[in-house]
């Protein structure tokens, strides 16, 4: 099979892209035969389909830093809209290249589902992997003042602008606004014959959003947990492994430990106090007399992360978003550990309360301190979830298995 995968960068910066370099690697390892589209940057690796790249817009990925130079304004805007040097680009490749099939990832604001468009009227299948909300929801998240939000899935997309949920802006609301308005109308989203979800939680809103209700398929993201060797044993400790920022809940791991602090157990933070943006945590720190049952690892990867997860009791993912099946959750599961997450979005799905890992109310930091003690009076408990954690790691979310079913939906035809 010749798949042409689609990725607004190509270079490692989240999620989409750990994804991306994953399964440009499984597919080579199946024989398949994989082209690169996506735009330029200095960080990008070695292609040898640079030259379809598209113009970025600056060297800076995050919108608050780019500057806004005339000539980069009109690169945001072509990228929210419609991007014509991607259709152009895009197209002349499937003419030179002839992939059987597009797989595109992350398009949104650069790229724009101009790919989507172009791929369809050079008469290839098209799939789309969905890595957040971004067809349902201004701000991609479903958050708004660090609380779940679906008005916009509800009711109107102009909910976006009256509480200017994109960057807390007006103009940049409405322009958000104006281009999703844009896609429907000119029906980007009917040139996709597959829409690809992590989960079944993500398959519900986009059934809700009307947008796709019959071209969804569920494709877990994998792990080869072969190559990790699972530990039952612990040192004492919760991990919270995650960036400090509110939506992603350090503040409630942190608040739970103020109900925990009668137990020998600490909670370990990846990351360093000082680049928490609000001072939350220090507050929290401070007010309960916390900071010697909390530890700041700093920045750790590699082998120091492996020995952080391994020596874990469990890991903690108390997000506020709905999230879309985060990779910590996998890894966790893989190094044959208990994840403790809220009973809200994508987790349900992964963590089965009770035989992988625990639930709680979200947001509830007092409910989040009872499934955590639950570990500690119960001292066989963390071992038996987290060998069936593993279990299920092995069973649903291998290479292997992901691979079958992807290519069920990138080449329907070749199982007739």
């Amino acid at each position: 099979m010749k798949i042409l995968l689609v990725n607004y960068r190509y270079f490692l910066s989240g999620g989409p892209e750990s994804y991306l370099f994953k399964i440009e690697e499984l597919f080579r390892q199946n024989g398949d035969e994989v082209f690169i589209f996506s735009a330029k940057h200095p960080r990008n690796r070695p292609s040898p389909q640079a030259d379809y790249f598209v113009e970025g817009r600056g060297n800076d990925i995050y919108f608050d830093r780019i500057r806004l130079t005339p000539s980069n304004v009109i690169q945001l805007l072509k990228g929210a809209f419609y991007n014509p040097e991607a259709a152009r680009n895009l197209k002349r490749m499937i003419h030179d290249l002839r992939p059987d099939v597009v797989y595109v990832l992350q398009q949104i604001n650069l790229l724009s589902p101009s790919v989507f468009m172009a791929a369809r009227k050079a008469g290839v299948r098209v799939v789309h992997r969905l890595s957040d909300y971004n067809m349902m929801c201004p701000r991609f998240d479903f958050l708004r003042d660090n609380h779940p939000c679906e008005k916009c899935l509800t009711g109107s997309l102009l909910n976006g602008v009256r509480f200017k949920c994109v960057h807390h802006s007006f103009g940049a609301s409405l322009v958000r606004v104006l281009s999703m308005y844009f896609h429907r109308w000119i029906g980007a989203f009917n040139c996709v014959d597959g829409f690809v979800v992590t989960n079944r939680f993500m398959e519900r809103k986009l059934r809700e959003s009307n947008i796709a209700p019959n071209r969804i398929f569920v494709v877990p993201t994998f792990i080869d947990s072969t190559t990790i060797q699972p530990r039952y044993d612990h040192k004492n400790y919760i991990l919270y492994l995650g960036r400090l920022k509110p939506e992603k809940g350090p503040q409630h791991a942190v608040a739970a430990m103020a109900h925990l602090s009668d137990l020998d157990l600490r909670l370990k933070v990846t990351g360093r106090l000082e680049e928490d943006p609000t001072g939350q945590l220090t507050s929290l720190i401070d007010q309960h007399q916390l900071a010697q049952h909390i530890d700041f690892e700093g920045f750790v990867h590699g082998e120091q992360l492996i020995k952080l997860i391994q020596g874990a009791l469990a890991l903690v993912c108390p997000s506020v978003l709905y999230d879309n099946m985060p990779n910590v959750m996998l890894e966790a599961a893989a190094h044959g550990k208990p994840m403790i997450a809220p009973r809200h979005g994508s987790f349900p799905d992964v963590v089965e309360d009770g035989r992988t890992g625990l639930l709680y109310s979200p947001g509830d930091a007092a409910d989040l301190a009872r499934q955590i003690r639950r570990l500690i009076i119960e001292p066989e408990l963390a071992a038996t979830l987290g060998k069936q954690a593993r279990a299920k790691c092995e069973q649903e979310y291998s290479p292997e298995r992901h691979y079958q079913h992807l290519r069920r939906v990138l080449q329907p035809e070749s199982l007739a």
